[in-house]
């Protein structure tokens, strides 16, 4: 085999996998093997509809998977408030995941808000959900969390 079309297989192999979503569920999957004691017994949430994606004894988990790199990232306030009262009710921690190209970030957002973590909070003019085709557009209040500040974790290897 000529040594430009392995280079242009593995090109390819990894332009179709850095351009493909990982499922929630695959994300929690790979991060449970790699850290078995802190995310045993990680759960989905039991309403389609709650703020948060998982849960464990510990943790409520956010989980994102984007096709794009940025630092900062950006965190809705609203997800924030209503993830981190329903983690202080339940005397845990919330945590934001945010997937690409096979790397996890993993943001303890419950601790950062303990360190008065500068989010330098704005109103973006942005698309309603990330899901659809975008033609309605809102006023969202986000903040920014640095990648420095997260835990990166290769999800591939």
């Amino acid at each position: 085999m000529p040594v430009g079309f392995l280079f242009i297989t593995l090109s390819t192999t990894w332009l179709t996998r850095s351009l493909q979503f990982m499922k929630a569920q695959e994300i929690i999957d790979r991060l449970t093997d790699r850290f078995p004691r802190v995310m045993r017994d990680t759960v989905p949430a039991s309403d389609t509809y709650s703020v948060f994606d998982f849960s464990n004894e510990t943790y409520l988990i956010e989980v994102k998977s984007r096709r794009k790199r940025y630092n900062p990232w950006m965190i809705e306030r609203k997800k924030v408030k209503s993830n981190i009262s329903i983690a202080r009710e339940r005397d845990k921690h919330f945590l934001y995941v945010t997937e690409c190209e096979g790397i996890a970030y993993v943001w303890n957002i419950s601790r950062m808000i303990h360190q008065a973590y500068n989010f330098k909070w704005a109103t973006r003019r942005m698309p309603a959900t990330t899901d659809f085709n975008r033609t309605q557009w809102v006023n969202k209040e986000v903040g920014f969390i640095r990648q420095k500040d997260s835990r990166a974790v290769n999800l591939m290897d």
